[in-house]
């Protein structure tokens, strides 16, 4: 009780300050407390409180007056809930330049809220949401606008170029909850630009806070379009969007990895959208029925093809506006020239992944076009060999030899110039591959004196296994050399390496420390995202010495190489492996060891890093 009266005292002490003789109200800035002014009947001030904050403020009202303290009105931290300004006029207390209302609970603009500001409006820490035409016309005279810390979610920059035309206006909109869509492309767009029009914009702590994706983005670092979703007539299992939903130029149709076995029906959406088809990483084996009836199809600039089922392409139409085509990891077999050929406006076109069969024609195709992408990873087969298909000499050569009968007469003589031909091609085009096949079955081991390279190596092997076969490393593999006679000394990464040292540096020294390399080959190595890289660094290691070193070791059964990259699967079926579970499996792996110099103890246990 004391408090409340205490408090009633001083509302109304200072309402013999605040208010007037007349009916007019001058009201102080009261920081931290919620005011409510009202129209009383009889004109009497009457002040009410409930608790120790709230103030109730009672009087007949018909202008509302500001006390303002040099060019700055201050009425920060107070929740103003009925912002009514009609009546109020800065000009009868000077010249105000600036109006700060932060943590105001300011929900929306008011009609001549900041009427008379001439310098800087300060609105930060509120709840509004929209900046349409009537809240931007407020701000049209004032050269600085703070809506930080808002809950603004969009900005339109049509508006803002209408409005503020002629208006030299910066604002602050930083740490608003922007919801990235494409409704936001032209603002980001004019973020990221030299923002030389007569308004700008802060461009420092604007973020993304919707979709959760980019939760956290800056804007600036926005690249490409963002799309809005555009559920008119989406086909089922699809996802469509657009990156204009106003005047959107395609519908961007999102089937992939749907678990599809069929094309899905896809509807016009305009005479002049086109349309982005997405359908990779399904099951589907062919085109529509529909395909060459339907004018929709003609609509198609950019279709995505790749990862499915497809064996054959002659069913495909003539489709004018396709400028992008994507069928790599598909089961195509036969190429055909005039379907591509057809497709004038193609830009973009991929084969990689295919079992190609290998034509002349198809060669020299793909050597002279300019839309096929990735052209050194296309292979053909002909013959059971496996052809990079860029080399036509190879390719036109074999198939022409053996295309002419009367070159019986002339065979022996014949074979040679072929085996000599081919010689030197294979060994121009694939000399690592060829070097390397002579040193694993070794050849030219003559020529190199192999005490002389590994004379100051630590180890006489390597081991590069994955750690999930650690038991079968530590249990049989290691002591079956390291305790043998004479003992091999051994490179572990859970034991030999140091502590605190990057892995790719660790492995490169374990290589060059080594006599030879051991590659444990399991499932769980080809899955090792360490794997290939060992195997790069001690491939080359063995090229450069031009000595054998890599040794493929296999515990079980050969994995499934079907999965792993094309170099990879031709250097392992190029190796002679060694398995485990067949008999001689020892006396195999030490009489591919490097001879022993001298008798050699286990190397000692460290602890592990990795």
């Amino acid at each position: 009780m004391f408090y409340l009266f205490k408090y009633l005292s001083i509302a109304l002490w200072l309402s013999r300050f605040i208010f007037c003789k007349s009916q007019d109200l001058i009201v102080h800035s009261v920081a931290g407390s919620k005011v409510h002014v009202y129209n009383n009947a009889d004109g009497n001030i009457q002040v009410n409180s409930n608790s120790h904050t709230d103030v109730k403020v009672e009087n007949n009202v018909n202008r509302m007056h500001y006390v303002i303290t040099g060019d700055t009105f201050e009425m920060s931290n107070n929740c103003i809930q009925n912002y009514n300004v009609s009546a109020v006029d800065y000009h009868e207390y000077g010249k105000i330049a600036n109006y700060v209302c932060s943590n105001c609970c300011l929900g929306k603009i008011e009609n001549d809220m900041f009427k008379g500001i001439t310098r800087k409006v300060d609105i930060s820490f509120n709840n509004i949401t929209k900046l349409n035409d009537n809240a931007l016309k407020e701000f049209q005279n004032i050269p600085e606008i703070i809506l930080s810390h808002n809950n603004i979610t969009n900005v339109n920059l049509t508006q803002f170029q209408a409005i503020y035309k002629d208006k030299k206006i910066n604002f602050d909109l930083s740490y608003n909850p922007f919801v990235c869509d494409c409704k936001l492309n032209k603002f980001i767009q004019y973020l990221k630009g030299n923002q030389n029009e007569t308004f700008t914009f802060h461009t420092v702590n604007i973020f993304c806070a919707k979709p959760t994706e980019l939760n956290g983005t800056p804007l600036t670092t926005i690249n490409e379009n963002l799309f809005c979703d555009y559920t008119e007539n989406c086909p089922e299992h699809c996802h469509c969007s657009v990156d204009d939903i106003e005047n959107f130029p395609f519908v961007l149709i999102d089937c992939n990895n749907s678990n599809l076995t069929h094309f899905p029906n896809i509807t016009s959406v305009g005479p002049s959208v086109a349309i982005q088809l997405n359908l990779s990483h399904n099951q589907i084996s062919s085109l529509p029925s529909t395909v060459k009836s339907d004018p929709t199809w003609k609509k198609i600039s950019i279709l995505d093809l790749s990862y499915n089922h497809f064996t054959t392409l002659k069913d495909l139409p003539v489709l004018p506006n396709l400028t992008t085509l994507y069928l790599h990891n598909n089961f195509l077999s036969e190429f055909d020239h005039a379907i591509i050929a057809n497709l004038s406006n193609l830009i973009h076109l991929t084969l990689t992944n295919n079992p190609w069969l290998c034509t002349c024609k198809m060669s020299k195709f793909v050597l002279k076009s300019s839309v096929i992408e990735e052209k050194n990873l296309i292979t053909c087969k002909k013959d059971e060999l496996l052809y990079n298909i860029t080399n036509d000499d190879q390719i036109c050569t074999r198939l022409r030899s053996s295309s002419f009968n009367w070159l019986v007469l002339f065979l022996p003589i014949i074979v040679i110039v072929i085996v000599i031909s081919v010689i030197v091609i294979l060994f121009i085009n694939y000399k690592s591959e060829i070097v390397y096949y002579m040193f694993s079955k070794g050849i030219c081991l003559g020529f190199v004196c192999e005490d002389d390279i590994d004379a100051d190596k630590v180890y006489d092997a390597f081991v590069s296994y994955s750690s999930a076969d650690e038991d079968w490393i530590t249990d049989f593999l290691v002591p079956g050399l390291e305790a043998s006679i004479p003992p091999y000394k051994l490179c572990l990464h859970n034991r030999d390496w140091i502590g605190g040292e990057f892995i790719i540096d660790q492995i490169i020294r374990s290589v060059e420390s080594s006599r030879r390399n051991i590659i444990v080959l399991t499932d769980n190595y080809l899955k090792s995202k360490w794997s290939r890289l060992e195997f790069d660094v001690a491939y080359e290691q063995g090229l450069k010495d031009q000595v054998r070193r890599v040794m493929i070791i296999v515990p079980n059964e050969v994995p499934d190489l079907s999965q792993i990259e094309p170099e990879f699967k031709t250097f392992i079926t190029l190796t002679t492996y060694i398995q485990a579970n067949k008999p001689h499996f020892w006396r195999t792996l030490r009489a591919s060891m490097p001879r022993a110099k001298s008798i050699r103890k286990p190397s000692g246990t460290k602890n592990s890093v990795i």
